[in-house]
Order: C-alpha cells, then sequence, then structure tokens
C-alpha cells in the first residue's frame, strides 16, 4: 500500500512539472509572438515607405548614393522578415498567432513583390533562406511536419 502512495506521488509530481511546463512554454510562445507583432507595427511605416519606393523606378539606382541607401533599408526589412520566417519555422513563435496575423503570407507576397520589380531586388530575395522555405508551405504552415499544439 506504501508503494502505491509513492507512485501516486511521485506520477503526479511529474504530471504536474509537465503541465507547468507546456503551459509556460505556451505562454513564451505567446509573448514572444505579440512582440513580433507590435515590430511589426511599428515596421509598418517603413513597409508603406518601401512600397511608394517602388513605384519610383530611379529609386533603387545602384549608382547613385540615394539609390544604394534605398536598397539598403529593404535589405534590412527583409532581414527582419527572415527573423520572423526564422522564428516562425522553427516553432519559436506561436504559429497559429502569426499565421492569423497574417505574416507568412505578408512575407510570402512581399518577396514576390519585390521578385516581380526586377533588377536589383529580385535577386535580393533569394538571399533568405526562411523567407524562401514559407514559400514552399501551404498557408503558411509546415505541410510535412506536426502542428506545434503547444504554440497553436
Amino acid at each position: 500500500m506504501e508503494d502505491f502512495t509513492w507512485m501516486t506521488f511521485l506520477t503526479g509530481g511529474v504530471a504536474g512539472t509537465v503541465l507547468t511546463v507546456l503551459v509556460g512554454w505556451r505562454r513564451t510562445l505567446n509573448d514572444r509572438s505579440m512582440a513580433l507583432l507590435d515590430q511589426y507595427l511599428v515596421r509598418f511605416k517603413d513597409i508603406e515607405e518601401i512600397f511608394r519606393l517602388l513605384g519610383n523606378r530611379d529609386a533603387f539606382d545602384q549608382d547613385t548614393p540615394s539609390g544604394r541607401a534605398n536598397i539598403n533599408y529593404v535589405r534590412r526589412t527583409l532581414d527582419w522578415m527572415e527573423v520572423v520566417a526564422m522564428l516562425y519555422i522553427k516553432g519559436l513563435v506561436s504559429r497559429r498567432i502569426i499565421r492569423e496575423a497574417g505574416l507568412p503570407s505578408f512575407i510570402r507576397d512581399f518577396r514576390a513583390y519585390l521578385r516581380d520589380y526586377g533588377p536589383p531586388l529580385d535577386s535580393m530575395t533569394e538571399e533568405w533562406k526562411f523567407c524562401s522555405r514559407l514559400e514552399k508551405w501551404p498557408h503558411g504552415s509546415p505541410s510535412n511536419a506536426k502542428i506545434d499544439r503547444i504554440g497553436g
């Protein structure tokens, strides 16, 4: 009878620990996701400015200082998108929150728009491996990996 009590105590303790870890992990994923969404809202003006610049073919002339600065402006935005894609693919953020906010599809659309723009922006889109992996996933979800149930 005493062994049964110890066994119950141990399994209850392990189950409680596992539950605590899972709840803590989910909270961490949600916190990271919300931080990314906050950054997205802050960066939205930068993205809006890039779309404005895309309307002017001379804005990305590599022979001018302003053209090179604008190219670097796009590169910084793509660097941020690469970090978002990496966190999403690796499951280090809540995929459900990020997907429902539309970030994976926005990143895919933004990269497609840059590719369609032509030189010098089209070649830049291939430098980011995680962003390009997003394009292979339908609706921004990994088709060949299990869905992250903890993070959503």
